[in-house]
């Protein structure tokens, strides 16, 4: 006779261990290395409307005199926008500036940094879950 399979949450359909490595190659490394050199994030202040990507680069790259090649503005949660140099040097001068104008407003640009270096930080707040329809097994 077949068994059913066990339903989601259930002991026995659970994996053996809790965690696993993910190895990074020399690729990876250098992407991210790469990634730290060249993108900036950037957010709008004071604008008048909202800000759409290609506001930003159109206005960086007037700015600071750089080619569409040079530069790829995009969306970016949670903030604003996400700004990719080719080159490190267009990265540096735009971040010593700090600040770039558009549409009426104050764009801030400031280096982006992977999670690795995120700071933890401890909110003491209470919270009450209320689990509704829960299986007894789960």
């Amino acid at each position: 006779m077949a068994r059913a399979s066990a339903g989601i949450g259930a002991p026995d359909a659970r994996p053996e261990e809790d965690s696993c490595n993910i190895l990074s190659s020399f690729d990876m490394d250098h992407d991210m290395l790469d990634w730290e050199q060249t993108v900036a994030i950037a957010w709008s202040v004071n604008s008048s409307r909202c800000l759409e990507a290609l506001d930003v680069d159109r206005t960086i790259r007037k700015q600071f005199r750089l080619s569409h090649a040079d530069v790829a503005v995009t969306p970016y949660h949670p903030i604003e926008f996400l700004v990719k140099f080719n080159h490190k040097a267009h990265c540096d001068e735009t971040l010593a500036a700090g600040r770039v104008r558009a549409g009426g407003g104050i764009v801030h640009i400031r280096p982006w940094r992977p999670l690795e270096w995120a700071v933890g930080a401890a909110f003491n707040y209470r919270v009450l879950l209320c689990l509704e329809n829960v299986p007894d097994y789960a």
